[in-house]
């Protein structure tokens, strides 16, 4: 005789529960990640401390999305790379040739 399927009241939010704590668990490790790959350096930079763009780096959970990252706006710049510039005494900018991978 065949049991009469029943499904569980909680299972959807067990599953909800399930993948929040996921979500959590793995952008808590990708945030140890990035802390631990972001470049500091000694004498800071555009004005800020040193450690200023790690410090800065924030992960949250919102429903099904995981976010980790800054809003420092120089961050694209160092996680992309860039060229180096100045701008000189008549506010042109300048390329120095050099490139910070």
């Amino acid at each position: 005789m065949a049991t009469e399927y029943r499904p569980d009241p909680d299972a959807q939010a067990h599953i909800a529960d399930l993948k929040s704590r996921l979500l959590d668990r793995v952008s808590g490790q990708v945030l140890d990640d990035v802390l631990r790959a972001c470049p500091v350096s000694a004498t800071g930079s555009n004005g800020n401390p040193p450690g200023y763009l790690r410090d800065h780096q924030r992960r949250a959970v919102e429903g099904d999305t995981a976010r980790v990252g800054s809003d420092v706006d120089y961050g694209v710049w160092v996680e992309d790379g860039h060229r180096v510039a100045y701008r000189n005494s008549r506010g042109e900018k300048v390329y120095t040739g050099e490139v910070v991978p």
